[in-house]
């Protein structure tokens, strides 16, 4: 049985026992097979089997009776889970953020899993090393959860430590457990959707230029497109106030000749941007065609031209987080990579609330892309 980094054998036993108990392998009340069996069935000591068991008792998953062995508690057998945003998902913009709140507690509560949400005062775009959820924080210090799930929290150096040294499972993306937006991959199926669609001279919206840049750049370049230097814009945070708005502007203003399609990596960016889209009197599809990042959330904005979007859903992020916990809480090792987020390509027409949606699979996508080819 492997070991991991700073854990001992007992406790990640402990881990695959508590996955064993919680997966209704074992009912309540239900008598646990002998030390003997398990540490076989383990691969470990009988001490080691008994010392894991130990932890569970004082957890309150076991109970052991003097002659009929370890028994499955009556009560206190649901993992309780926290659900940490220190995002504020009740403001008025928590958007796809309050969805993914709500479809994981939906989904650790189907698992037969406790949830408790735990929501702090941080506002989108903002940057705090503070704490603004101390209740989080004293739950697990009065050992009130056994597990956790970060849905948000700042990137910053003093985050990341906090969760590294967490005395509980957690999972999400201060983590090595964790899910990634898979934006480089809605980069690339993004592009070939425009070369799909007859663009040739292509412009990009995008706050992560380090990232993004060298992946577009690449792309553009297989396909057979150009982009120009000013044509790519955002160099700030999407989620200041009219970024995406001022950054298209100056975007197209700038020189007399223009793009032909847009790439807009983030769903922020492209309200804002649709809005100058709009002011300027671009016709798209005609001038313009323009594909964009898009969450499928309860507040999807309408849109008053033709696009395409790259949307993500909720319940596939929150999927794979539980997934991520149940792994976590077995003991097994972190994925070698971030857990990729799927998003599906969709055309949309005129208005979200009034055209029909055409969904494809970035894959489907790829393959018809070199077929025209």
């Amino acid at each position: 049985m492997s070991d991991k980094p700073n854990m001992r054998v007992p406790e990640l036993l402990a881990a695959r026992l508590r996955a064993r108990i919680m997966g209704n392998k074992q009912m309540p009340g239900e008598k646990m097979p002998s030390a003997r069996k398990l540490a076989a069935e383990f691969g470990v000591s009988v001490s080691t089997l008994r010392a894991a068991q130990a932890i569970l008792m004082h957890e309150g998953l076991l109970v052991g009776h003097p002659r009929s062995g370890v028994r499955v508690s009556q009560s206190g057998t649901r993992l309780r889970v926290g659900l940490l945003s220190e995002l504020n998902v009740l403001a008025p913009d928590g958007g796809y953020h309050r969805d993914l709140a709500d479809q994981t507690m939906q989904e650790v509560r189907a698992r037969g899993m406790a949830a408790t949400l735990y929501c702090g005062a941080v506002r989108q775009g903002e940057k705090t090393d503070s704490i603004t959820c101390p209740e989080f924080w004293d739950a697990v210090e009065h050992d009130r959860l056994d597990a956790a799930i970060i849905l948000t929290a700042p990137s910053t150096a003093t985050w990341f430590q906090r969760f590294k040294v967490l005395s509980l499972p957690v999972v999400g993306a201060p983590t090595p457990f964790s899910a990634d937006n898979n934006e480089l991959s809605m980069i690339v199926a993004g592009l070939h959707e425009l070369r799909r669609q007859g663009v040739t001279r292509v412009a990009m919206l995008s706050w992560n230029h380090k990232t993004t840049g060298p992946v577009f750049e690449k792309t553009i370049a297989e396909l057979g497109m150009s982009s120009r230097p000013h044509w790519v814009g955002g160099e700030f945070h999407p989620e200041l106030s009219g970024s995406g708005w001022e950054a298209f502007r100056d975007m197209w203003a700038a020189y007399p000749d223009k793009p032909d399609g847009l790439l807009v990596t983030n769903d922020v960016f492209f309200r804002n941007a649709a809005m100058a889209v709009s002011e300027i009197g671009i016709r798209v599809p005609e001038q313009l065609k323009v594909v964009c990042h898009a969450n499928r959330s309860s507040e999807s904005f309408p849109v008053p031209f033709p696009h395409t979007r790259c949307e993500f859903d909720p319940r596939d992020n929150a999927r794979i987080l539980v997934d991520l916990l149940e792994r976590r809480l077995a003991g097994e090792a972190p994925p070698v990579e971030p857990i990729q987020t799927p998003f599906v390509l969709v055309e949309v027409g005129e208005s979200l609330g009034t055209q029909r949606r055409t969904a494809r699979s970035p894959s489907e996508q790829l393959v018809n892309a070199e077929e025209e080819r």
